[in-house]
């Protein structure tokens, strides 16, 4: 499409939205995705033309997006009123309240602002496209004007998103106990999108997105009361994982007509990276906390991947999981000699450390890694870029499983060998060894003695077998069984090991405290296949 064409049709587009269908049960009608319009004033359109010459010239492609374009101006007209730039940029909790109030659900975009004549481009717009678009990582962009009083200056704002998904409309506000029917396409060099929700009683639940004649379609159960959900879309890229949409979900309850702010100081300006590091472990272990789950444990080695990866996230701008120079997250432990049964990351780039993780906590995906009950070791990366009034905060923490060592393992080949000559004796068959029941003891052993004296063991075996059966439905008769003790024959006084309807069996055992330790924490599981 010619630009000419373009500016004709942002300016002949009728005023006025598409109206929302209403949702029986629904507390609001408005819809995410739904289409927009827009009405370019003279000032805008110059803008528009000149980014789309900047496009053409760098042959990159962004597209025009009308519910941008309506926050873009909502946010320039409060700035010419004000007469003046903000010392800081726009809050992102305004930005993504506002984007969301208009339907938008992209998790990555970025606001820019500056003042310059009227019915001109600012060379500063041209001048920041060159620094942040010019990779060609955005899809989407719409500016906004303000006039200043003087009718002389205009108050401009830029919106750059990234886009990976497009999505069907969805209701804002689905009625409690439905199935949301999610139906999506991909674009060109995205995969694999996967869904996961925090749901109002704060548990996480994921699923896969099916496929059928190029679309990925999903029914996601808003089955947890009315409160607020928030959904998470992830797909696979060049990069690694990424967010591509993120937006809550009011069901049986009203919907904010104003953004929920907390209250706090301002963010705390840690005098070093170390500092900040610091601070950023002890709010994850404090979230751990509030779980019942065990602190998890200051890695150097872990940090220093951490901080190699923080500094390229600060570096390019953007938050990835994959580089071009370094590989991914096991590429890169492996490559610092670091051994792992699992390895998980989050990244984030905000205005302080508080803003970072306060992004972590509120994506589904990110929080999961951060509450995940078989981590033990942590290692945190903070890289800083001061400015004027605030500054620039990239953050990488890596979260890891670290695998047994000799001795634990071989005292769970130990119980194994003692369970079926026990069974034999009895004219039993032997219970086979099982690893995915041996790692979710493991996991669960590793708990415990983290928690040490506040653990509920009743509640961490219940908890264990919810688990194990809710993810594999070929599991029968599934019963855990957890000791501290210093005699591992105490494991032969359960009377699950007769029992004839399981023949699979899974071990985890961890030191409890002291050197050597005087006793061992020891999760049994016990299965049907």
């Amino acid at each position: 499409m010619s630009a000419g064409l373009l500016l004709l049709l942002l300016a002949a587009t009728p005023a006025g939205d598409v109206p929302a269908q209403p949702v029986p049960g629904a507390s609001c009608r408005e819809r995410y995705h739904q289409p927009a319009s827009f009405l370019a004033n003279p000032d805008e359109s110059v803008l528009i033309a000149g980014i789309i010459g900047w496009c053409r010239q760098h042959r990159t492609r962004l597209l025009w997006d009308e519910r941008y374009a309506r926050v873009a101006r909502l946010w320039s007209e409060q700035l010419a009123r004000a007469g003046h730039l903000p010392e800081q940029s726009l809050p992102a909790e305004r930005l993504r309240f506002e984007l969301q109030r208009q339907g938008v659900s992209d998790a990555q975009v970025t606001p820019f602002s500056l003042l310059g004549p009227v019915e001109k481009v600012p060379p500063g717009l041209l001048d920041f496209l060159d620094e942040r678009a010019a990779a060609g990582r955005y899809t989407h962009f719409a500016v906004g004007v303000g006039r200043l009083p003087g009718q002389k200056r205009m108050m401009v704002t830029l919106l750059l998103g990234r886009r990976p998904a497009i999505i069907d409309p969805l209701p804002v506000c689905p009625p409690p106990g439905s199935h949301l029917a999610v139906s999506l396409r991909l674009l060109r060099g995205f995969s694999h999108p996967t869904w996961l929700m925090t749901t109002p009683d704060d548990k996480i639940v994921r699923d896969v997105f099916g496929q059928q004649e190029g679309r990925f379609h999903g029914e996601i159960p808003l089955e947890h009361g009315s409160g607020t959900y928030r959904l998470e879309i992830l797909v696979q890229g060049d990069s690694g994982p990424e967010v591509a949409a993120l937006f809550p979900l009011y069901v049986g309850v009203p919907r904010p007509r104003a953004p929920v702010v907390k209250l706090r100081p301002a963010p705390k300006r840690y005098r070093s990276p170390e500092q900040a590091e610091q601070a950023l472990l002890e709010m994850i272990n404090r979230e751990r906390e509030r779980f019942d789950l065990p602190p998890l444990r200051a890695d150097e080695k872990l940090a220093a991947v951490a901080r190699r990866q923080a500094l390229q996230v600060l570096a390019h701008g953007h938050a990835a999981h994959r580089s071009a120079s370094t590989g991914s997250l096991p590429q890169r432990l492996r490559a610092s000699g670091i051994t792992f049964v699992r390895a998980l990351e989050n990244v984030a780039l905000a205005a302080s450390p508080q803003a970072a993780h306060d992004r972590i906590m509120s994506s589904p995906g990110h929080r999961l890694n951060v509450l995940d009950p078989g981590v033990t070791h942590l290692g945190v990366g903070v890289a800083l870029e001061r400015g004027a009034s605030e500054d620039t905060v990239a953050v990488c923490q890596v979260f890891v499983e670290r695998p047994p060592d000799s001795s634990q393992q071989e005292l769970a080949g130990r119980i194994l060998d003692m369970v079926n000559a026990r069974r034999r004796r009895k004219g039993r068959f032997a219970l086979g060894w099982d690893r995915q029941l041996a790692a979710a003891a493991l996991r669960t052993a590793r708990c415990l003695a983290g928690l040490g004296e506040e653990a509920d063991l009743q509640q961490q075996s219940r908890q264990l077998v919810r688990q194990l059966t809710e993810a594999d439905e070929n599991l029968r008769a599934v019963t855990a069984r957890i000791f501290f003790t210093a005699r591992p024959q105490r494991v032969l006084r359960v009377p699950e090991i007769y029992a004839e309807d399981i023949n699979r069996l899974g071990a985890g055992v961890v030191p409890g405290p002291g050197r050597p330790p005087a006793q061992y924490w020891i999760v049994v599981v016990f299965a049907g296949r």
